[in-house]
This record gives structure tokens, sequence and C-alpha cells, in this order.
């Protein structure tokens, strides 16, 4: 059986092997020896496997098969020390692109209860394991993995530039994607009150919620920027200026109900009067909403240039980037600049906008509403400013009922 098999091997050349045998015969070849005795023999053939799929140029390729998976395990439970190790976890990781998710999985949990520690394979382990449970939708698991990914990373001596690095910033940026997806925003409608100025409090009570619920997801984002990935960097920057919209949406979206005390005054009014007083009201809350999503704006705008200046910086042109690049060009260079300034004044170390850094943007527009540039106030570093007071003078758009 086993010189049909090596007739076959030497035989067929690798483009010719249509069944993909060629590493599985190779591989029970060597079973077979050392389970007639030929314990030396089984353990050269298991180590040139190992060798094969494991360096050289064919590694990427030939790598992918899941029977050369299998002999990479035969191999680890012949050899010891890193090597052993690094053969158990080469075997599990390549059994995923061939498609046996289940087999990853089990793999990669004995390797992880056996071997598991503070190094560079187990974080990768641990990646492999968020990827297999992806692959079998099983989202706990695979978030439990993501977690441990990052931990594994926290805890062992690895240079930012390491593979392990990359993937635990990709970790971490998934897992505040799925932080980012659990996190909604309801409608703010303070509903009817006795009073304006009740509605008003109520209305900067909601908003201030608001941003309370979108500072974990910020903050999760700012982590993986922090880790000083480019790549998962800029895609953390832009997804953090994409999260600031979303809340000013929101409270651009606040919803008005005229105040009881107004309604008694305007009862018995002709319909001009009562108009025109609910207006009035409406231009006022028009103003509130205004100057309360512009240092947020302002916030958006800053991730957003982070994000293209580090594209730029680490010559990495990116999907993420170009779409950070298009938000500023929304916006136009004139709010950009004052938006950049006042992050200067702020902190000195943030440069404001560069001649010709937006050479191609247009006079912007953002969510419906013309942004014009008015003097804004200087909210601080928190990543979830709390909306400042007193009333603006642009126009926002008219609310809800």
């Amino acid at each position: 059986v086993a010189r049909a098999r090596e007739i076959y091997v030497r035989w067929v050349t690798p483009a010719e092997d249509e069944e993909r045998v060629r590493d599985a015969f190779a591989f029970n070849n060597a079973v077979l020896l050392e389970r007639f005795g030929y314990a030396e023999a089984a353990n050269r053939r298991f180590h040139a496997l190992f060798t094969a799929h494991c360096a050289g140029p064919a590694a990427s390729e030939v790598g992918r098969d899941a029977d050369a998976a299998r002999a990479w395990t035969r191999a680890a439970e012949r050899l010891d020390g890193d090597l052993a190790r690094a053969a158990r976890l080469a075997a599990a990781v390549e059994m995923l692109p061939a498609g046996a998710a289940w087999g990853a999985a089990r793999a990669l949990e004995g390797w992880l209860t056996v071997e598991a520690g503070a190094a560079a394979p187990t974080v990768r382990a641990w990646w492999t394991r968020a990827e297999a449970a992806a692959a079998l939708g099983d989202a706990p698991t695979r978030e439990r993995a993501l977690h441990e990914t990052r931990s594994a990373f926290s805890a062992a001596s690895i240079a930012p530039s390491a593979e392990e690095a990359e993937l635990a910033a990709r970790a971490a940026l998934a897992l505040a994607d799925l932080r980012a997806a659990e996190t909604t925003h309801p409608a703010i409608d303070p509903g009817r009150r006795p009073s304006m100025r009740r509605y008003v409090d109520a209305l900067r009570a909601r908003v201030r919620e608001e941003s309370a619920r979108a500072a974990p997801v910020i903050d999760a984002y700012a982590a993986v920027h922090a880790m000083g990935r480019a790549r998962e960097g800029i895609s953390a920057l832009r997804r953090q200026g994409e999260r600031y919209e979303a809340l000013v949406r929101v409270v651009l979206a606040s919803r008005f109900t005229l105040p009881d005390d107004v309604r008694r005054q305007i009862r018995g009014a002709s319909p001009a009067a009562r108009d025109e007083v609910r207006a009035r009201l409406e231009d006022a809350l028009r103003a509130t909403l205004d100057e309360l999503v512009r240092p947020v704006e302002c916030l958006a705008v800053e991730r957003y240039a982070l994000a293209a200046r580090l594209s730029a910086r680490a010559s990495l042109p990116t999907l993420e980037s170009d779409r950070a690049r298009q938000r500023l060009a929304a916006y136009g260079e004139e709010r950009v600049a004052v938006c950049l300034a006042r992050a200067h004044e702020r902190d000195p170390s943030f440069e404001g906008l560069r001649p010709g850094e937006l050479s191609r943007s247009r006079p912007g527009r953002h969510a419906g509403r013309v942004l014009g540039p008015p003097a804004l106030e200087d909210r601080g570093t928190s990543t979830a400013p709390s909306p400042p007071g007193g009333r603006g003078r642009d126009r926002a758009p008219r609310p809800g009922r």
C-alpha cells in the first residue's frame, strides 16, 4: 500500500493532483511506518511534512489543506517544546481555510487548554478561535475569543510591529464594532411639559443621556487607535466620527410639543397669532439644538482629519480613509478650519487645517443643514461632552410635530 501511494506521489505532480491526495498519502505513509515499528523513518517523514508546510514558498498554498493540517497535528505529537506548540497551532489555523471550522474549533480548544500562555502563539490561537466561531455562527464564543486575543496580547511582551499586534488590534476593532451595534439612540422626545423652561431642561437632560450612551463606544474605538496600528487606527477614527454624527442626527431630530403654559396663553388667540408664537418657539428650540450639536460635530471633524492624516503619514490609503476625506469635504473647508483651530487651541499638538489639505472640498452641507463657521465653545477633551448652555443664532432644521 505504501509503495502504491509513493508511486502516485512520484508520478502525479501537484498541478495534476485534482483530488488533492498527495499530502494525505504522504501523511498516511508516515502513519503506516510508525504503526509497523519504523519509528525513525516515520519521524523523518513527519518532520519533512512539517517543514514543507510550515516554512518556505509552499507553506502559504499547500498548507491550506486539511490533510496537511492533520499531518502537522501528528508531527506535533512527535516533537517537543516550541516546535510542537507551533505545529499544534498551525494544524488548527490551517483547518479553517479548508472549511473545517468545527475541526479548527476543537483543535484550538484543546491547544488553548494545554498550551496557552502569555506568548505570541496564544494570541494567534485565540484570534483563530474567534474566526472559527464566526464561521460557525457562534457569536458568544467569538466575542469571548476576541476578548482573550486582546488579553493575551496585553499580557505578552510583543513588539507593536509584530503580526500578533495586528491581530490584537483587529480583535479590539471587532469588539468596538460589536458594542456599537448594540448601542442605539432612541428618539429624543421630552414630551409635554408645564413650561418652555421645563421643556428645554428636559431636552438637555435627554441629550446628556444620549452622550453618555455613546461614550463607551467612542472610548472603545479610541483604545483601538491607541494600539498604534495604522490600518485599524484609521478605521477606528473614521468610525468614531460616524458615532459623533449619529449623536448629532438624534439631537437634531428631537420632537417638539407645545408646553402647557404656552397652550393656555394662545388658547383664545387667532390662528395667525398661534402660528406666530409657535414659530418663535421653534426658532428658539432650533437655536438651542444647533448650539448643542456644534461641538459634537467638531469632534467628528477632528476624527475624520486624524484618520486622513494617519493614512497619508503611513502611506496606507484605505476605503476607511477615503470615507473620512469624503466626510471632511462634505463639511467644507471653512467649517473644518474652524473646528481644527479650536482643537489646536485645546491641544497645541493638534495641527490646524493645512493649506490645500481640502483642496477638492465644496461648501459643506451636513445632514441637511448648512454648516457655517460660528464661534464654538471649548468643550475640553472629553470623548462625550456635556452639551453647552445658552442659545445659538444659526437655524437648525425644523423639529417634528
